[in-house]
């Protein structure tokens, strides 16, 4: 299995909500595609693993857009966490009816079962294995009936994507050195660990899903000592 080195500092992630990676072309447009599409797309996708539920967390909720277009259709309380100053400072903006808090992925302030759905959008892919074993457990202690984490998939237009921006465009971080994951990928990564699995046609087939039980992961976790 091919290891690359994964940028998820907050410096690079600056750089990305501020198009500021070199040539500024390829952000907008991808900040504009989740304001135009895939932010109702992501929530709608929620909505379609989770069921509508009386709350949601979003860890990692960037500029909030996603969080916002589901308790629109929802009327759920809707909570976002977001480690990085401008992401945090977008999303108050953006998510005007749900709530923002500064904090980390790997230490959730939030109490033990706080709520019914967890889920975290182009997050889970930039950290390493002891990170996201960190990171299923954060979100297992505080969901009480679905985890769903959406990564990218390992396909071949995903694939020249990552290889343009790290060989063209030599840049770090998301877009360039995501892990990207298939069914298969995710199965050796965390054997054992009981999951069901989506891909999304609405994202253009450029992402999937996982979707894990919290007693599945804490199961998972305690098995192997972690």
């Amino acid at each position: 299995m091919t290891t690359v080195e994964h940028d998820n500092s907050v410096e690079m992630w600056e750089k990305y909500y501020t198009s500021k990676r070199g040539v500024s072309f390829f952000e907008k447009t991808i900040h504009l595609a989740r304001k135009g599409y895939f932010g109702g797309a992501f929530a709608r996708t929620v909505l379609k693993l989770g069921g509508k539920k009386q709350n949601y967390l979003e860890t990692g909720v960037g500029t909030g857009q996603t969080l916002e277009c589901l308790q629109k259709m929802t009327g759920a309380r809707c909570v976002g966490v977001e480690k990085t100053q401008i992401a945090y400072d977008l999303g108050l903006n953006h998510a005007v009816h749900c709530e923002i808090i500064l904090g980390d992925a790997l230490k959730l302030p939030l109490p033990d079962k706080s709520f019914d759905i967890s889920y975290s959008l182009g997050l889970f892919e930039h950290f390493n294995i002891e990170e996201q074993r960190q990171f299923l457990r954060e979100q297992a202690r505080v969901t009480k009936d679905k985890v769903l984490v959406e990564v990218p998939t390992k396909s071949p237009h995903m694939m020249a994507i990552m290889w343009f921006n790290r060989n063209i465009r030599k840049l770090k971080g998301v877009w360039a050195d995501d892990e990207l994951f298939s069914e298969e990928h995710f199965k050796e990564k965390f054997p054992g660990l009981a999951f069901q699995y989506h891909i999304s046609a609405t994202a253009l087939f450029m992402t999937c899903w996982f979707i894990l039980k919290p007693e599945d992961i804490e199961k998972f976790l305690a098995g192997n000592n972690i």
